[in-house]
């Protein structure tokens, strides 16, 4: 293996390096990936498909179910590259919500869909999904509109105000 490429578990059969342009072969199914880039260019069926989604990549998300337990989300871009050909979902469950206090979070207080949040991928999850994490200071809900609709302003780790209204909603706030 080269010293610039990095092993995945991953079950595709085979993927092109975008360095070199060159096959590189499935072995016991793992997946050559540049880790410079965070990308790999997989070869399946004749299509091409960017697999940008790795584990300790920041992403941001959209919001689009809360439940007690988790967070739903639709996953926009990783890093700067905007994923908008494939629809990727990711979850956030309750105890990557926050590093501390795990057992005093409460879903409900952190988030509300249609949040814009930043987030790391925590493991590659289920089929459907990725798993998420918000665990850390700089991630968590970097936009959020008030009920009056207004986009509301940070104004600390756990609170965002709509200038309009000054009403005062709790979230997860990103550190900037």
């Amino acid at each position: 293996m080269s010293s610039h490429l990095r092993a995945l578990q991953c079950p595709i059969a085979a993927c092109r390096c975008l360095s070199c342009g060159k096959n590189k072969q499935k072995v016991k199914d793992i997946l050559w990936w540049l880790p410079t880039t965070g990308i790999c260019s997989l070869n399946l069926t004749g299509q091409r498909m960017i697999g940008l989604l790795v584990v300790e990549a920041y992403t941001a998300l959209q919001v689009t179910k809360i439940t007690p337990r988790l967070v739903a989300t639709d996953i926009l871009c990783v890093g700067n590259q905007p994923l908008s050909d494939e629809k990727f979902t990711g979850i956030i469950r309750l105890e990557d919500v926050r590093a501390a206090e795990i057992d005093k979070v409460q879903i409900a207080s952190c988030f509300r869909p249609g949040d814009v949040v930043k987030a790391e991928v925590v493991s590659l999850g289920t089929s459907r999904d990725y798993y998420l994490s918000t665990a850390q200071n700089h991630l968590g809900v970097v936009y959020a509109k008030s009920l009056a609709g207004v986009p509301m302003v940070p104004i600390s780790w756990q609170e965002m105000q709509c200038p309009q209204t000054k009403a005062v909603e709790k979230r997860k706030v990103a550190k900037a």
